[in-house]
């Protein structure tokens, strides 16, 4: 028996209360925020998705030279944007309320209309040096809840195109905006130019868009297809990466936790990328089946040969693309957070067992009195000492291999969700 066809109206309904949902959210999180007892307890619950290192952190970091600029040209075309998508809606609700329309289209258009005067009014009120995240959110709902109307139409009406027009513009202004309003240090380069050991990574000063696609890497690929990569022909670290920092953070954090282990430590400060590494991986674990579904789902309503499903096969096989395009962006994401917590970790290896070391002595050409000295203080000794041979031995072996295991953190765990959803398919 062959599934019923796909219903796409419960689709849109559940797209149409996503504005009022999302307004709910941003006001109710507002509120929480407002209070100060609740707003150190969420700050404390959410210190595992801050990063390890902050901007007062950094010694290159000078708040006077690197204050970010408010984008003003950006956000008034915003904010003009908004309010007319406002205005739209609202004559929407005002055109369905006269002439008796249904209550639920009334109230659906009234509340996306205050869904876009919010975040119009945030932008007057506090102008944004970074990507105004509700606003994209908002409109990528929009669209994603416009498109199958359009396509259901044999003939999209005028209004629906300026609609598209509009949320194409908010999305395109939002994603120019840099995704950290402040540089780290005043030798970041900039994308687009031409690599140079002079200046740290541009992973710093790149906009939303640079960092989705992640284009800012381009100058590096262009120069690498010419020439053979010299040193001098790639960035610095990221200051954020730099050994100096990282080490002067684990001294303040030794000092104010003496009691913390060094694994403990590596976790903590580990912490936000590891939690992205892992949902990417779950997401991935568990949405890879869906192509496959969507396959069935296709390939049943082909076989129907009745032309009324076809929309249904072009549906799932948009669904396909879009797994799979999310499949290649995640790729991206996960390799690049597995890199900086291994980065981080080999970093923080080498400060914690350079700084041990400085603390231990050097026995090198050092003779005992007699053999019973020497045999009463060997473990001591053994204890208490560094000699080249261990300190090489830990850093050229040890550090980089704590170091893979955060870069497999992943998949580690992920692998037995894999194994239990492949089963639940198969039998």
């Amino acid at each position: 028996m062959s599934p019923a066809p796909f219903d796409l109206s419960a689709f849109l309904v559940v797209w149409d209360l996503a504005p009022a949902a999302l307004l709910s959210l941003s006001v109710f999180s507002a509120i929480l925020l407002s209070v100060p007892l609740l707003n150190r307890v969420l700050r404390k619950a959410g210190s595992p998705l801050r990063n390890f290192l902050q901007l007062e952190d950094l010694s290159e970091y000078d708040a006077k030279t690197s204050k970010g600029a408010p984008h003003t040209v950006k956000n008034i075309l915003l904010i003009c944007v908004s309010f007319l998508h406002a205005a739209a809606w609202c004559a929407d609700a005002s055109y369905s309320a006269m002439v008796s329309g249904p209550n639920h289209h009334v109230l659906v258009a009234s509340t996306t209309a205050a869904a876009w005067v919010y975040p119009a009014l945030r932008l007057i009120m506090k102008p944004p040096t970074m990507p105004p995240y509700f606003l994209l959110t908002l409109a990528t709902v929009q669209m994603v809840s416009l498109l199958p109307r359009i396509w259901a139409e044999a003939l999209p009406t005028w209004i629906d195109a300026v609609r598209l027009v509009g949320l194409l513009a908010v999305l395109s202004m939002g994603l120019s905006y840099p995704v950290s309003g402040v540089t780290p240090s005043p030798n970041t380069a900039r994308v687009g130019e031409i690599p140079s050991n002079k200046f740290t990574s541009p992973e710093d000063s790149v906009s939303l868009s640079n960092w989705f696609s992640f284009s800012f890497m381009n100058p590096l690929f262009k120069l690498a297809s010419v020439k053979t990569l010299n040193p001098e022909d790639v960035w610095q670290l990221s200051p954020f990466f730099k050994h100096r920092n990282l080490f002067s953070k684990y001294i303040y954090t030794a000092q104010k936790n003496p009691h913390q282990s060094l694994l403990r430590f590596l976790l903590a400060s580990n912490s936000l990328d590891l939690i992205i590494s892992f949902a990417e991986s779950f997401y991935k674990s568990i949405a890879t089946f869906v192509p496959s579904f969507c396959l069935q789902r296709i390939l049943i309503a082909l076989e129907s040969h009745d032309p009324a499903r076809r929309n249904e096969a072009y549906f799932y096989a948009l669904g396909t693309f879009i797994f799979h395009y999310s499949f290649a962006q995640l790729d991206l994401f996960g390799g690049w957070h597995a890199r900086r917590c291994y980065e981080r970790t080999r970093g923080q290896m080498f400060c914690a067992i350079h700084w041990k070391s400085l603390k231990r002595r050097d026995m090198r050409g050092k003779t005992s009195a007699n053999n019973s000295d020497k045999e009463g203080q060997e473990d001591e000794e053994s204890a208490n000492t560094a000699d080249i041979g261990r300190v090489v031995n830990l850093i050229t072996g040890d550090t980089y291999a704590v170091a893979q295991r955060f870069w497999e953190f992943p998949a580690i765990f992920m692998a037995p969700v894999r194994c239990t959803i492949a089963l639940v398919f198969l039998y």
